[in-house]
């Protein structure tokens, strides 16, 4: 048991560290001109270590972003224990989410990678929109309609967020949680079993 601990403890430590020399070098140069090599070389591990923890640059770049959002997931699994469907808190849990990571994802946003960033965060928004689609079911006939609406719900919200980043988050995390609710009603009704 002990042995399994201290190996977890050290993969955390060694992809914490692959990721904070990610974020540096983000602070100092696009995206696009960082290389692996300075990766390893800013976190002081080998490069096969890299390779243990990550595929590739964009692997470690998506697990800064899932890091970011990882209160928010947490936030929404103790929601839906309570089979809570609170649409304007579900909008406000990812603003408040984004309101405390606003340094890290204006890092990344400005980085160069929004399609690559916009597709994770599809894939997030989608994972924590599964138990509500159980719980609030599609009509059959629509079925065939929800990736198109999952992607235009995850591109609007994205473009929202990514907005109010960059306009400093003037607006109460709450109005824009009430700004996705509203966007979603009109949705739901559309698919509605």
């Amino acid at each position: 048991m002990f042995m399994e601990s201290s190996t977890d403890l050290r993969v955390k430590r060694t992809r914490r560290w692959l990721q904070d020399a990610l974020r540096e070098l983000l602070q100092e140069k696009p995206y696009q001109k960082i290389k692996i090599g300075e990766i390893v070389y800013r976190a002081e591990v080998a490069r096969p270590t890299f390779y243990l923890h990550y595929a590739s640059k964009d692997d470690l770049l998506i697990s800064v972003f899932d890091d970011l959002f990882s209160d928010f997931r947490e936030a929404i699994e103790k929601e839906l224990r309570r089979e809570n469907i609170d649409l304007p808190l579900f909008g406000t849990l990812i603003f408040n989410c984004v309101r405390k990571n606003a340094q890290g994802l204006r890092t990344i946003l400005d980085a160069g990678v929004e399609s690559l960033v916009e597709k994770r965060f599809r894939v997030i928004l989608v994972d924590v929109q599964q138990p509500i689609k159980v719980i609030e079911p599609v009509a059959t006939e629509s079925e065939i309609l929800v990736p198109y609406l999952d992607d235009f719900v995850a591109s609007g919200i994205f473009a929202l967020l990514k907005r109010w980043v960059k306009e400093d988050m003037v607006i109460p995390d709450e109005t824009m949680g009430l700004i996705v609710a509203n966007m979603g009603k009109g949705l739901r009704e559309m698919v509605k079993a």
